[in-house]
């Protein structure tokens, strides 16, 4: 399966000290195109990389 987003260099700490890394959508979809970036995750297992879920804006 082709990955949706992938996770970048650039990171936040959350409030709990965890560290959150900005998300980049690798291919279009519904709800974000080709080198979006979207909000912040902890890991690639909090987001599915199938159906059109997706983290945007400083979430």
């Amino acid at each position: 399966m082709e990955k949706k987003f992938e996770l970048t260099d650039k990171f936040v700490i959350n409030a709990f000290g965890i560290k959150l890394f900005q998300i980049k959508c690798t291919k279009s979809f519904k709800y974000a195109n080709e080198g979006d970036l979207g909000g912040y995750v902890e890991k690639e297992d909090n987001l599915s990389q199938s159906g059109n879920a997706w983290v945007s804006g400083n979430a």
